[in-house]
């Protein structure tokens, strides 16, 4: 079935293909009337995926399931906790040299 999915796409695609670089839709596609329809298109397009997003965003909330905006926010967070963690050593040896030096003065 995907072979066939496949086969028809790369028909579809060599045809369009061959229409775009004709002569005949390049003189259409030059034309104020095509190029506004093709940006009032596009603009749909924009807007349609805009939509999508919003949509699957409510239902990932609704079922309580995380998108990927989530995970990359969750992602990032976990980067800056495992950069502090990395430096986390050469902190607290900064730490215990201070406490060292404070505890030597205190002796004296």
């Amino acid at each position: 079935m995907n072979k066939q999915i496949a086969a028809i796409m790369d028909k579809v695609i060599s045809k369009g293909m061959a229409i775009m670089e004709s002569e005949k839709t390049q003189k259409l596609l030059e034309t104020p009337q095509a190029q506004k329809a093709m940006e009032l298109g596009l603009n749909a397009l924009t807007r349609l995926q805009e939509l999508r997003e919003v949509a699957k965003a409510q239902f990932a909330a609704a079922l309580g399931l995380a998108t990927q905006k989530d995970l990359d926010s969750l992602r990032e967070s976990l980067e800056k906790v495992e950069e502090k963690v990395a430096d986390a050593p050469a902190a607290i040896a900064a730490e215990d040299a201070d406490g060292d030096v404070e505890e030597a003065s205190d002796e004296a």
